[in-house]
């Protein structure tokens, strides 16, 4: 984007190769936007095809013009589904590599071919270039309020995978055109060209934009909010210090510039619109949970929201500058059920503590997510591990608010946990999906039930409970207060997952951290009485099974034992590997003779 003057020849002294050079370099940004636009709209189109073909029933009986269309897309999925290390699938994997391949060639080709122009220079612009066009991209991508999640199923949490990839390619064309250009003017004599103030802003902005990358490595995972701080306020001064470097408006560096600063104000107006919006009048009452969990029902809910869905959750009583998103799993009234990790999640839980049912100042922003309507299928796996039940048991409730009067639906529900306490965050939600959906419950216990741990729904340790959350003290539900708000059973202990229910965090459960095997328990433990084993044999009458699931066996079995002109839609929420399995083992399912199947995964872990 600079250009040299002094020593190494500029525009002044070859004005017609500049303005060629800039033309050029236009051009090749002009190509990478119309091609990043290719690969949205053939995402886009084959998403949209796929759910016309499925809103028609077209899949169970397609006619010979419709089946190779059918049997492409069941190949290509089966393949595209499958997890690959770094990323959430091979499909993701196959849209980063065409986006850095074309990133690589239009970087080394169109260049202006003249002697005049050094090939050092000419590549050092052409970058330069085309990390604003890769910075507005990565602006674009990690936008929350995304058009990509009404054109496609990706919402900005399942797009930031790839606003990552986005922001690591701009940050290593920004350093090739430093790179180059310094090696160019050093070469001609002319080092003194990188004092001048315009080259001085140039680089503290990419210095700044190292920032975010060095951060995003090193603090995103652990420290959060310190993540989240740095982030901001140095992209800030990235797009500010980046248009300084290229003031002048009639070069159009500077208009792409703006464009993505725009793009990023227009988003945050949307969400300050709506936090404001939403907090007239509206409050959040906590209550403690076992293990460290937190329970907030809010008063006022976002328009439009679904249970499943996710929303911004702003509580000044306990962080006064910071929102963070929870999964909402259950609406009316609106639910969140929050596992305590460190940061906010481990405030908010002291706070619980120190004061059981106290309503405080909230407010919200969404709702957020993506998902296929489970109505519309008829089988539906649910699989949750940890506090990924939040997901599961929202999708569920919302199949209860939308499944059509007399349609028999086949649900099956699993889910596990390491400790059985974790399953009274839920337990009123479990009896609810179990009757109404008249639903297949499974709950797995993955740790050995200790002798001092024994303990069964309704007992409370007087000395250690909070207060209890009772209908007196509670908003009305169509479910029975006392088993959707069950009592607090004992003082909860130190987390013991990280926080699924919180997209903006890692999720990781060290229990499921690799793939689950075959059960494992012992055949005299699972359905034994709290009396004869350490550890309670049921929820509301739903049995739990000590060991850990073969969870491959079930979803092969879900898919096999459906007719082929049915549809198959498996859901899952947790750790690392039990999402891996569950990928990997409906991907594999998916075959050109068999049932339509779908495949939603709900893990956030950036």
């Amino acid at each position: 984007m600079a250009g040299p003057t002094a020593g190494g020849g500029g525009p002044a002294q070859f004005p017609k190769e500049y303005a060629a050079r800039q033309a050029m370099n236009q051009e090749a940004t002009i190509y990478f936007a119309a091609a990043v636009a290719g690969l949205i709209g053939i995402v886009t189109v084959f998403h949209l095809v796929r759910v016309a073909a499925r809103n028609a029933s077209l899949a169970s009986a397609p006619t010979v013009v419709a089946s190779p269309f059918f049997y492409a897309s069941r190949l290509l999925r089966n393949v595209l589904l499958r997890k690959v290390p770094g990323l959430p699938s091979a499909g993701h994997a196959c849209l980063a590599v065409t986006y850095v391949a074309l990133n690589i060639v239009l970087t080394f080709t169109h260049l202006l071919d003249n002697p005049v122009m050094s090939l050092k220079s000419n590549v050092a612009s052409r970058s330069g270039w085309l990390s604003l066009a890769n910075m507005c991209l990565a602006i674009f991508l990690g936008m929350k309020n995304t058009p990509l999640g009404y054109l496609t199923t990706w919402s900005y949490e399942r797009l930031n995978s790839l606003h990552q990839i986005v922001g690591y390619t701009t940050m290593s064309l920004v350093i090739v055109h430093a790179a180059a250009y310094t090696d160019y003017f050093g070469a001609s004599g002319n080092l003194a060209r990188l004092r001048v103030i315009d080259e001085t802003y140039g680089i503290v902005a990419g210095f700044t934009m190292l920032t975010l990358v060095v951060v995003a490595f090193t603090l995103r995972r652990r420290y959060y909010e310190l993540f989240y701080v740095v982030h901001v306020s140095f992209f800030v001064l990235t797009i500010v210090f980046t248009g300084l470097h290229q003031p002048d408006i009639p070069k159009r560096i500077f208009v792409i510039t703006a464009t993505g600063a725009g793009i990023w104000v227009f988003d945050r107006i949307i969400r300050i619109v709506r936090v404001c919006w939403y907090s007239v009048g509206n409050t959040a009452t906590v209550y403690p949970l076992p293990h460290g969990g937190t329970r907030i029902v809010l008063r006022k809910p976002p328009a439009g929201a679904r249970s499943g869905e996710h929303c911004f959750l702003w509580m000044p009583s306990v962080r006064l500058l910071e929102m963070h998103p929870f999964t909402m799993a259950a609406m009316d009234p609106l639910e969140f059920v929050v596992a305590s990790y460190d940061g906010f999640t481990s405030d908010l839980h002291k706070f619980a503590r120190a004061s059981p049912g106290a309503t405080v100042r909230a407010s919200v922003e969404g709702s957020y997510g993506s998902f296929p309507d489970p109505a519309a299928y008829d089988k539906v796996v649910l699989i949750a591990g940890g506090s990924g039940a939040s997901f599961i048991v929202g999708m569920a409730l919302n199949l209860l608010q939308r499944v059509r009067p007399g349609y028999r639906q086949s649900v099956e529900f699993v889910w596990m946990v390491k400790d059985y306490d974790h399953f009274d965050w839920f337990a009123g939600h479990l009896s609810t999906i179990r009757h109404t959906l008249n639903a297949s419950i499974s709950l797995f216990v993955t740790r050995s039930p200790q002798p001092d741990m024994t303990i069964t729904l309704g007992q409370v340790d007087l000395h250690n409970a909070a207060t209890p959350y009772t209908p007196d003290s509670a908003p009305g539900s169509p479910v029975d207060l006392e088993e959707k708000y069950p009592l607090p059973l004992e003082r909860p202990r130190s987390a013991l997952v990280r926080h699924i229910s919180d997209p903006e965090k890692s999720g990781a459960d060290s229990d499921f951290s690799s793939p689950v095997s075959h059960l494992s328990a012992s055949p005299a433990i699972p359905y034994l009485q709290p009396a004869q084993a350490a550890g309670r044999s049921h929820v509301h009458g739903i049995p739990i099974t000590y060991g850990r699931p073969d969870v491959s066996e079930i979803v092969r079995k879900a898919v096999d034992g459906t007719p082929v002109n049915q549809r198959v839609l498996v859901m899952c929420c947790g750790p690392d590997g039990l999402t891996t399995e569950v990928r990997n083992t409906t991907a594999r399912s998916i075959s050109r003779k068999g049932p339509t199947v779908e495949l939603h995964c709900e893990q956030f872990g950036w």
